[in-house]
């Protein structure tokens, strides 16, 4: 065994040899705390905001669980609870391009900022991704004052061939044409989800945006998610007729190779669009564009995922710019700790996707204060819709699904600081595996390290440590906050990373 000490960057086996160990562990998590008080802010305007880190959670010192995220970069991004998020948008119209899960994003969005302004039941709709064309809100004061829901009937009865390019760029156009009937008001905010299930989708999106002069004082900004439903035509067309919404996209006409193929050329004839649209003296030119990647479920294994994804990176790498931007939600999700709602995000999960959409958005407003997230409502887990609103209970209450009866208990996000004595208690993988949790107890500390709290029993052999980043410097115990880095320190190590692997779990030190 090789032993790390202040000056040596090195790897230390975790096969239950090396004695100090625990004292390492024990060190990292106490200074979590402070690494995350003196974290820099993430910048959310970058070309690709970060969203490959560690989320951990810890019970603070009155009982509740609170979650940070701290980017490999070493940063966080500011936390925006409802009341702040509703100065920042304020005067924006927020466009979604996307179908179910971008559903759910607008859903999570506008009852933040008016409870209750969108439910599936009250307002005759359904999340299926294919079937609901627009929904169209504005908001002001927090009160609704306009709220239009198009829903397509045919789909709802015989969903097959519904979205062809023919059918949509008459039938889907016209839908969308109806954003112009929305009267201006100044200082409301106005979001708009389109239904976005192939690349095409896009620009009759950004065309209806163009059209609407009423509402060409409001700042436009456009997030883009698609991709899904590629996936669907590959993967389900064949057992199940609503996922073929596109025949042609469908084996034996088009196979998984050239439907790939066609997901390229329809995502750079998209982005082309976009780049005009969201250029410095396009509609969107102020506050800019992000196109994200799908997020990530549980049965997103196989090559065609794998494929999916890197299509995603490479067609969208040229394009990456500060007016329009890639926001990684596929790392994001595998990095959570955190399941779904069949194939969509909790709205624990999309919260955390907001911090990073909205910052984009609110560079020039003022974020709240607080360092790690409390997720307050009956339903902000996936596991906690299983529990109150399975797919059985969802029928019985009204709703077609059970996201759509997890969307109608509003889940917020408040911000909270850090305290001495709050323990953490789970922390996520970063390489996308699954969380481990620890079990520890705490022991005030008095001597010479200045410590408030020092964690000194922890479980032996493999889960010895959590797997993810942890944040840990030995020669800058007494100097974390300063110059807005992480620490002030005159050696090389910075982080321990633990690290999977097939075999033995181990630390590493990066510098």
């Amino acid at each position: 065994s090789r032993h790390l000490w202040p000056g040596n960057c090195m790897a230390v086996p975790m096969d239950g040899s090396f004695a100090p160990r625990r004292l390492l562990a024990a060190l990292s998590l106490w200074l979590l705390p402070e690494i995350a008080a003196a974290a820099a802010v993430c910048d959310a305007t970058d070309p690709e905001p970060p969203t490959n880190g560690t989320f951990s959670e810890r019970n603070l010192s009155d009982g509740t669980s609170a979650w940070s995220w701290t980017l490999n970069d070493g940063c966080q991004y500011a936390l925006w609870e409802a009341a702040d998020m509703a100065q920042c948008v304020r005067g924006k119209w927020i466009v979604i391009v996307g179908a179910s899960n971008a559903n759910l994003w607008m859903m999570q969005l506008a009852n933040m900022l008016s409870p209750g302004a969108v439910n599936t039941k009250k307002d005759n709709f359904t999340i299926d991704g294919a079937s609901t064309q627009l929904i169209d809100i504005v908001i002001k004061d927090g009160k609704v004052i306009h709220l239009q829901v198009l829903v397509d009937e045919r789909v709802l009865k015989f969903r097959k061939g519904t979205h062809t390019y023919g059918r949509d760029h008459t039938v889907l156009r016209d839908a969308f044409g109806n954003v112009s009937l929305a009267e201006y008001t100044e200082g409301a905010v106005r979001i708009t989800n389109f239904l976005g299930e192939f690349w095409d989708h896009v620009q009759l999106a950004t065309d209806a945006v163009e059209a609407a002069t009423n509402w060409a004082k409001a700042e436009v900004t456009v997030w883009v998610s698609i991709g899904l439903w590629y996936m669907n035509s590959v993967n389900c067309w064949w057992a199940k007729e609503w996922c073929a919404t596109r025949p042609q996209y469908t084996p034996p006409r088009m196979k998984s190779k050239e439907l790939f193929r066609q997901f390229r050329h329809g995502m750079h004839a998209a982005l082309q669009v976009l780049d005009k649209f969201c250029s410095d003296h396009g509609r969107a030119g102020r506050l800019g564009c992000v196109v994200t990647s799908i997020e990530h479920c549980p049965f997103s294994k196989g090559p065609n995922w794998v494929t999916l994804y890197d299509s995603i990176n490479q067609t969208m790498a040229p394009f990456k710019s500060r007016h329009l931007r890639f926001v990684d939600v596929w790392t994001l999700t595998l990095s959570l700790p955190e399941g779904t709602m069949g194939e969509h995000q909790s709205a624990m999960s999309i919260l955390w996707t907001m911090q990073t959409l909205v910052g984009g958005l609110c560079s020039k407003s003022v974020p709240s204060k607080g360092t790690v997230a409390v997720f307050r409502g009956k339903m902000c887990r996936a596991r906690q819709v299983n529990e109150i609103c399975p797919k059985e209970k969802a029928l019985a209450s009204g709703f077609q699904h059970e996201w759509e009866c997890a969307m109608a208990e509003l889940c917020t996000l408040e911000a909270r600081t850090v305290g001495a004595a709050d323990q953490i208690v789970q922390l996520s993988d970063a390489k996308g595996g699954a969380s481990s949790q620890l079990w520890t107890k705490a022991v005030r500390a008095k001597p010479f390290l200045r410590t408030k709290e020092l964690l000194w029993r922890l479980p032996h052999g493999a889960a010895a440590l959590p797997l993810g980043f942890i944040a840990f410097s030995a020669a800058t115990i007494g100097a974390l906050r300063g110059s807005g880095k992480l620490f002030r320190t005159p050696l090389t190590c910075h982080y321990l990373r633990v690290m999977r692997s097939d075999e033995v779990p181990r630390i590493q030190v990066a510098g």
